[in-house]
């Protein structure tokens, strides 16, 4: 990895970006190579492939949450690391990067939920184990956090 003040950072092929359950502090977009994110079951299936403009990392960083999958790079990869700390002045300086990633989001959850369709899956609530009913009310009363 690079100098941890430079805000890119080259991966070698076959080298870990981010690990499932790690910190998500930051995103990155790639500039040059290519990400693989691994399914989260552990069988090191590809759950998708990243390369030049795409970005990946960002669902745990908003949420401060845990990495929910690993990142390795698939080739010799350089990407933009963006911290959370100066995500938010990214994000005033450049607001069409804001419309892309919702727009992103939005489209990576409808392939995720399309996908749990086909396979028959229904959407739980991981808190309590209930079907989700997509309204985020269940009996009527907000899930608890």
């Amino acid at each position: 990895m690079s100098n941890p003040k430079d805000p890119f950072v080259e991966f070698q092929a076959g080298a870990t970006v981010f690990k499932e359950g790690d910190g998500g502090n930051e995103m990155y977009v790639i500039e040059s190579g290519q990400v693989d994110i691994l399914h989260p079951s552990g069988n090191g299936e590809v759950a998708a492939s990243f390369g030049p403009g795409d970005f990946f990392g960002e669902a745990a960083m908003l949420e401060d949450l845990p990495r929910h999958a690993t990142a390795l790079a698939k080739a010799a990869t350089r990407l933009l690391r963006i911290e959370r700390a100066a995500f938010a002045e990214v994000l005033r300086h450049n607001p069409e990067i804001a419309i892309r990633i919702m727009r992103t989001m939005m489209a990576r959850q409808r392939v995720t939920e399309q996908s749990g369709e086909r396979r028959g899956d229904q959407p739980h609530d991981e808190r309590d184990g209930r079907e989700d009913d997509g309204t985020g009310l269940h009996g009527g009363r907000p899930l608890s956090g």
